[in-house]
This record gives structure tokens, C-alpha cells and sequence, in this order.
């Protein structure tokens, strides 16, 4: 299931970076456009003032779309969570995805260290963020653990606290 998730992932990063690439500028595409004067135009520094009217429908239609996009994700989470239950329990019923799976696992493996030997700086990368993705797992593992016994703590605490005013 990791292997899967972890192919999803370089498939989004991959994408995404194909549409950086797309967007950036190059073949004579000029970055900057540069102003030109218009004749009988006064150019200022000055601030422009907004009108209230606009102003107060731009705050509205803010809160609007603010709204929209909360209700999107409490849809969107809704109907995620349940189905990467059911691929998961799918995936892990289905022989012939289990193997496919597995083929991408190796595959994966096979074009990192491709990628590796034939780039040593990306492999050298590739390593060290490996490692700091193990340093991260590994203080965040610490932190649950700590957080755990805090609020054991906490709630210890409380309760000798509720125990002392009962007893008065």
C-alpha cells in the first residue's frame, strides 16, 4: 500500500512539474512587460480610493467563496477518507493488483537507483532526504509519545484537583 501511495505521489510531483514547466517563459517570451506612457494621462503615486460599494460586495463574495471552499473540503474529506479504506482493503484482496503493485514497487526501486548512478548529485539528495524523512518519522514518533504522557499527566492532575474539592 505504501508503494502504491508513494507511486501516487511521484505521479502528482512529476505533473506538477510538468505544468511548472509549461507555465515558465522561455523562447524569446519576454518576463516583463514594460509601461508605456499614454498621452494626456496623468501618472501618480497616489492611492487610489476604493469605493465602499465594491469594496463591501468584494468582502461579501470573499466570505462566499470562503464558505464554498470549507463546505468543498468537508466533501471532499468526506468521501476520501472512506475511499482509500476501501482501495486499501481492495488492493489488498485482488492478487492480480497485489502483483502490479509490487512490479511498480520494483520498478520504482530500478529507476531510483538508475537515477542515482547516472546523477550522483540527485542520488546524494535523494539519500539525505531519505534520511531526514527517517529523522522527521522519528521525532514526530517521540513527540506523540511525549504528548501521550503529558495529557496522562493532565488528566492525572485534574482528577487529584476534582478528588481535593470533593473531599472539602
Amino acid at each position: 500500500m505504501k508503494v502504491l501511495s508513494l507511486v501516487g505521489i511521484m505521479c502528482v510531483a512529476v505533473t506538477s512539474m510538468a505544468v511548472a514547466q509549461m507555465l515558465l517563459p522561455g523562447d524569446g517570451v519576454a518576463i516583463e512587460v514594460k509601461p508605456q506612457l499614454v498621452e494626456g494621462v496623468v501618472h501618480t503615486n497616489a492611492v487610489v480610493l476604493a469605493d465602499t460599494n465594491a469594496l463591501a460586495s468584494m468582502v461579501a463574495e470573499e466570505k462566499t467563496l470562503l464558505a464554498d471552499a470549507k463546505n468543498i473540503t468537508v466533501q471532499l474529506t468526506s468521501i476520501s477518507y472512506p475511499l482509500r479504506e476501501y482501495r486499501q482493503r481492495m488492493m489488498a484482496q485482488d492478487k492480480e493488483l497485489m502483483v502490479m503493485a509490487r512490479d511498480i514497487a520494483k520498478m520504482q526501486q530500478d529507476l531510483e537507483a538508475k537515477l542515482a548512478e547516472k546523477y550522483p548529485d540527485i542520488g546524494a539528495k535523494t539519500k539525505e532526504r531519505d534520511a531526514l524523512t527517517r529523522r522527521y518519522s522519528d521525532v514526530n514518533f517521540k513527540l506523540r509519545e511525549i504528548h501521550k504522557k503529558i495529557d496522562a499527566m493532565q488528566k492525572a492532575i485534574q482528577r487529584d484537583a476534582a478528588d481535593k474539592k470533593m473531599a472539602k
